[in-house]
């Protein structure tokens, strides 16, 4: 997680610039009321705070600002509770950890007046309200949109992953697993989100890297795809790929990989087009 003030304008500068930098930002906070944020003797208040915020906005389309919070930390009032309910809404959090304060021996907070534990769990309950609704909202915002997904499983008849910005997104497709898809998300699917993987204008879609057996899928078209842990190509540059990696090499990867003719065949049916358009 990001301490607030580590949050400037120049480090929002730099972290654009990253190519491979998913537009998460779990922001430090644990309370919205700044006599609480005192108490717990933060380097921070809600102005700074919100101003981190509204940076991370300025520099990224709508990414992903999760925090935790901390209910009925001592000597907290239920206006301060108020003060926190009213910032968290304000900074519009896409998820939320929350936590009724835990007391710690030793520490000066545990030698403060102490607020009753059914009240940190029922404000905590309040807290997990407001949160819930937010992050409703911004998986809303999500749907239309297109995301690159990384898939980690198979879960059901399909396979499910995670966008750019963490939220969870499952598609109708068994195999992806430990492949990045282009994924247009259309719709909310209880605390993730559902999509199609995206069809390319040409029909064809290549991610490159080391081959083996388990690189080359057929999806439900038979279509082939060649998978990569960690890049997607697609597109005009299916054939500088094409090329670089595979047309001058690829019966010794094929031989190598011990693949089956079902595999080797579809492959080979992308790289001879890719040769015909590129004329290597």
């Amino acid at each position: 997680s990001l301490e607030p003030r580590t949050v400037t304008r120049k480090f929002c500068e730099r972290a654009k610039k990253l190519p491979t930098l998913c537009p998460h930002f779990h922001l430090s906070m644990q309370s919205g009321c700044d006599a609480t944020l005192k108490r717990m003797n933060r380097r921070y208040d809600t102005a700074r705070y919100y101003e981190s915020v509204e940076l991370l906005r300025e520099y990224f389309d709508d990414p992903a600002i999760t925090t935790d919070l901390i209910t009925g930390f001592p000597e907290e009032t239920e206006e301060e509770f108020g003060e926190t309910l009213a910032f968290i809404e304000k900074c519009g959090f896409a998820a939320m950890h929350i936590f009724p304060y835990s007391v710690r021996p030793g520490t000066k907070a545990a030698a403060m007046a102490q607020v009753d534990m059914s009240v940190r769990e029922e404000r905590a309950a309040r807290a997990a309200a407001v949160a819930e609704r937010m992050h409703q909202g911004y998986l809303a915002r999500c749907v239309g949109k297109s995301f690159p997904v990384l898939f980690e499983q198979d879960r059901g008849e399909g396979s499910v992953g995670h966008a750019p910005n963490y939220m969870p997104v499952t598609v109708g497709m068994k195999g992806l697993h430990n492949t990045v898809q282009n994924v247009r998300i259309t719709a909310v699917d209880g605390d993730g989100l559902r999509g199609e993987i995206e069809a390319l204008p040409d029909g064809d879609r290549l991610l490159h890297g080391d081959l083996h057996p388990g690189n080359i899928i057929l999806d439900e078209r038979g279509e082939p795809h060649i998978i990569d842990f960690m890049n997607v190509c697609c597109g005009p540059a299916l054939y500088d790929i094409a090329r670089t990696y595979f047309l001058t090499g690829a019966k010794s990867y094929l031989t190598h990989m011990h693949a089956t003719k079902n595999q080797i065949e579809p492959f080979l049916a992308v790289l001879r087009k890719a040769r015909e358009r590129t004329g290597f």
